[in-house]
């Protein structure tokens, strides 16, 4: 179980993210405009950044008492500057998270990646995805912080990262844009992020079928403060969701 209350994070003097609560038992999406503190929040539960308030694993408070913690994995590209070449990569991964070399060189072969004798950073910007992905989830991790799985990748490529998101992970969050892979995970819940705070669950189902309206409603699934005004995510049958892309949600209201 990952649980948060009250977390804030501070960078220098912006306040990134404010006032957070979840707990969550399941995956879960992630869906905001860009800039609205998604990946900050992963960089959170990955132990990149120190935050205030109170964020557990599995009733460990993360700044405190986690320590060597190799049930989560993530493929956020801080966590894999250990080592330049993708093998060495894997090799270390191996030793210190238990990450199966089978699993990850089966992934890349699903992929048609040649990562051999090649820098992570010297892969185009889909490979890097893909092989970072591969890389979190070939040590079968309980928990999952997984950031813009899907981008850069063709179609193709999309389907077997789903069939990976699906496998791997008991818990946990990914993050993306791709509005058009929700109708994948429509059993799911998503969270959404807007200027630093968390709203949620609702479901996926519930998501694609809903809309923006200025105000509170009794009938809101969630209730959002955007640049100090409220709106209220309602559900509207037949009707095709207008604010489905939240990096457009700003020139929507």
């Amino acid at each position: 179980m990952i649980e948060a209350e009250g977390l804030s994070l501070f960078l220098g003097e912006n306040r990134i993210l404010k006032d957070v609560n979840f707990r969550l038992e399941e995956k879960a999406l992630i869906l905001g405009p860009n800039g609205s503190g998604k990946s900050s929040l992963l960089k959170v539960l990955s132990g990149f950044y120190r935050y205030k308030g109170s964020v557990k694993i599995d009733g460990k408070e993360l700044m405190r008492d986690v320590r060597g913690y190799t049930e989560l994995s993530t493929n956020l590209p801080e966590a894999y500057y250990l080592a330049r070449d993708v093998d060495d990569l894997i090799s270390i991964y191996s030793e210190i998270k238990g990450s199966d070399h089978e699993t990850f060189l089966k992934m890349m072969e699903e992929t048609g990646v040649n990562f051999k004798k090649r820098s992570l950073f010297s892969l185009s910007l889909g490979e890097r995805t893909l092989t970072l992905t591969a890389l979190a989830f070939s040590s079968k991790p309980k928990v999952i912080a997984v950031d813009e799985p899907f981008e850069n990748l063709d179609k193709n490529r999309k389907k077997i990262v789903i069939q990976w998101i699906r496998k791997y992970g008991k818990e946990g969050f990914i993050v993306t844009h791709e509005i058009g892979l929700l109708k994948e995970f429509d059993t799911w819940k998503a969270y959404l992020m807007i200027e630093g705070r968390l709203y949620g669950p609702v479901t996926i189902i519930d998501l694609m079928s809903s809309k923006l309206v200025k105000g509170r409603r009794d009938d809101s699934l969630l209730e959002l403060k955007i640049r100090q005004e409220d709106y209220s995510l309602i559900k509207e049958e037949g009707e095709e969701n207008e604010i489905l892309d939240l990096n457009h949600v700003y020139d929507y209201i």
